[in-house]
């Protein structure tokens, strides 16, 4: 199991932060102009690692967006007051009934609670 986990982990980490497997293609690009033959393999590693460097940097800066806190957060709200309902007056309470989600609303909300949890575990593993 834990070999398994071993295996998976790496993946997710590089699926879900998409700015450190650009880091690590700096790195690589960084590394072939230092080994290049030729001037012309050096000009094109340098201007690979500009376009690279330039990814980074937007990815970066989207990320402390507010806009993109404020999107993140209304796609995350209404699944978490959903599945709270459910949870704490449906079945705790017993106060009521909750009409069941369409399949394609199921999927947005499994892909959002997803994401949290894989992001967290990718962010603990980092660690």
């Amino acid at each position: 199991m834990l070999s398994i986990l071993g295996l998976i982990i790496p993946f997710l980490s590089s699926v879900v932060d998409p700015i450190t497997k650009i880091t690590g293609q700096i790195t690589d690009t960084r590394i072939a102009a230092m080994h290049a033959k030729t001037d012309e393999e050096k000009v094109a590693a340098e201007e690979r690692t500009k376009q690279l460097e330039f990814r980074r940097d937007i990815m970066v800066a989207e990320a402390q967006s507010p806009m993109d806190r404020t999107i993140r957060f209304m796609f995350a709200f209404p699944c978490a007051l959903y599945v709270c309902k459910l949870i704490i007056w449906d079945k705790i309470f017993e106060l009521g009934s909750t009409d069941n989600l369409s399949d394609n609303l199921w999927y947005i909300m499994m892909t959002v609670i997803g994401f949290y949890f894989l992001d967290t575990l990718a962010n603990k593993f980092k660690r």
